[in-house]
């Protein structure tokens, strides 16, 4: 993995390539990424030798169940200016529904909190929560206020969750109301609500990613995490 990792981030760092455009690196998917902590770190401080050979910041993000997040693991993410996203959904009867260990989580959101860490949730709605969106808000705001950042993306699925086109189109009329209130609820407060789908809704696209180089556990390289 790491001998992988390398190759990947040797030709994707060069200061040769791209000369004095910006990078962005993603840690996301394939299972929960601090299960594999040697490679994020490895990844971490490669990026910061890069960034300065190229004399330019490398922006570098990751995605986390924040389950795993111990206070060093916090610290280490908090100085080396990661942001990290923890998906979360912010109502505790619904994460013990959908996702499970709600008390680590949050204990992870906290962690992140006490260290200063750049810091954003992003939380799944379903039939269960799409109610609810303007709550999530306020327990965000409330709880941990250092968020400055709530991605609310509805859940694209068939059957089970909706047996029918109509029964489809009701929560997506749910939530689409449901997140003009939240948006402009948080917004009144500092909060940034934002949805990824709702953005494109105004763009025509060929293609999700419109040119990504994804690195997948498996060791093969993609241009884009939806494969």
């Amino acid at each position: 993995q790491h001998e992988t990792l390398d190759v990947a981030l040797d030709w994707f760092l060069d200061k040769g390539r791209l000369p004095g455009k910006s990078l962005y690196i993603h840690i996301v998917g394939g299972g929960e990424p601090i299960m594999s902590w040697s490679l994020v770190e490895a990844i971490v401080k490669k990026s910061s030798v890069a960034a300065k050979e190229r004399g330019q910041p490398i922006d570098v993000a990751m995605t986390t169940n924040g389950s795993l997040i111990t206070e060093d693991k916090a610290q280490f993410l908090a100085q080396s200016n990661v942001l990290v996203n923890v998906s979360y959904e912010v109502i505790r009867e619904v994460q013990n529904l959908q996702r499970g260990k709600c008390d680590d989580v949050e204990n992870g959101i906290l962690a992140l909190q006490r260290a200063g860490a750049r810091l954003a949730i992003r939380s799944t709605i379903s039939p269960v929560n799409v109610d609810r969106m303007p709550e999530m808000v306020d327990v965000v705001l409330k709880r941990f206020p250092s968020v400055r950042r709530l991605n609310l993306e509805a859940v694209m699925a068939g059957k089970p969750i909706f047996d029918s086109s109509g029964s489809l189109y009701c929560f997506l009329s749910k939530f689409h109301r449901g997140f003009e209130v939240a948006s402009k609820r948080g917004a009144k407060r500092g909060l940034n609500v934002v949805s990824a789908a709702r953005l494109d809704f105004g763009v025509l696209k060929e293609r999700f990613c419109q040119g990504d180089l994804c690195l997948t556990p498996l060791g093969d390289i993609v241009v884009c995490h939806r494969v």
